[in-house]
């Protein structure tokens, strides 16, 4: 499993059911920390397919690696899908610095 393997080289070993959760569960999550620390990896997206969210992901870094992110619009889509309060107000705080972004 590829997480794994990347987690691996950041000193996170991932449990055996864990891994077997990510692969066959349609919605499985690993979660590494505690909050308000925690990093929550998720097998899924709501509100966005992953073959449009891979299509059209952008390249970055984060702490100086490589790393790939949805793009804004799929970040967006996400957002109003999950129909939580917290991404309801991320929504509103983007729209300040992006009036553009239609939420």
């Amino acid at each position: 499993m590829r997480l794994a393997e990347a987690l691996h080289q950041f000193g996170v070993t991932v449990p055996e059911e864990s891994k077997e959760e990510m692969l066959s569960k349609e919605r499985g999550v690993i979660f590494i920390g505690h909050k308000p620390n925690r990093a929550d990896f998720l097998n899924f997206l709501d509100g966005v397919e992953y073959g449009s969210a891979s299509s059209t992901k952008l390249p970055g870094f984060l702490a100086g690696q490589p790393v790939f992110f949805i793009s804004l619009k799929d970040y967006v889509a996400t957002k109003k899908a999950s129909g939580r309060p917290k991404d309801a107000g991320d929504l509103a705080m983007l729209k300040v610095v992006r009036p553009d972004i239609e939420s």
